[in-house]
């Protein structure tokens, strides 16, 4: 979301610093679909309101940085597991160490 379809959204003012919490708990909240969401969570509550929902919003984000993460691994060792039953092992890592080093 741009700031411009922000305040196209609300009359309630917001600085730059405000607008990049507003985003992250646009992109992050569970349960915010629409910009409209976002700003009537904006008219209601305003910047204290936004900053309570920080928290929940960052364990999302770090969860669906979790997630991933360990589909890259999944791939990782998918294309191992392929590599090794078509009998090309030589360019593929044999052990999880050297699938991590090679990251």
């Amino acid at each position: 979301m741009l700031q411009e379809e922000f305040k196209r959204l609300t009359d309630k003012p917001f600085t730059e610093e405000e607008f990049e919490k507003i985003h992250y708990v646009y992109i992050f909240y569970p349960g915010i679909v629409t910009h409209a969401d976002i700003a009537l969570i904006w008219a209601i509550g305003g910047i204290r309101l936004i900053e309570d929902m920080l928290p929940t919003a960052r364990k999302i984000d770090e969860a669906e940085q979790r997630v991933q993460a360990a589909r890259t691994r999944y791939e990782t060792a998918k294309e191992h597991l392929n590599a090794v039953l078509s009998g090309e092992t030589e360019a593929y890592p044999t052990t999880t160490e050297e699938i991590m080093v090679r990251r």
